[in-house]
């Protein structure tokens, strides 16, 4: 019987906080790439007429920062993971004021 290669055992994942984030802002150097989550927020202000009126805002959460390398490896994961979502679950819209209606399948909805 010949040997066989070790097989590859899925890496376990530690238990860390889960944040969900709404908004990303993107910025580089030469040596890294930053990214910027946050979630978007409506906060509320006085008008000049004294009546309470809605603000966007944005709540920064945090930042991280990748090599490039790192982020080329990130993008191509990110891009097999949508498309594997899109298969299973159908077309994402790019719309980020759309709605997101999941029928009983579990499948997009219009």
């Amino acid at each position: 019987m010949a040997d066989q290669p070790p097989q590859a055992s899925p890496m376990a994942v530690p238990p860390v906080p889960t944040q969900g984030a709404s908004q990303c802002m993107i910025s580089m150097t030469a040596g890294d790439i930053l990214l910027t989550i946050g979630h978007g927020r409506v906060g509320v202000s006085v008008n000049e007429k004294g009546q309470p009126s809605p603000v966007p805002t944005v709540e920064w959460l945090m930042s991280l920062s990748l090599s490039p390398t790192s982020c080329r490896a990130l993008l191509l994961a990110l891009s097999q993971t949508v498309e594997t979502y899109e298969k299973t679950f159908g077309k994402i819209p790019v719309d980020p004021k759309a709605k997101l209606e999941v029928d009983e399948a579990g499948t997009f909805s219009k």
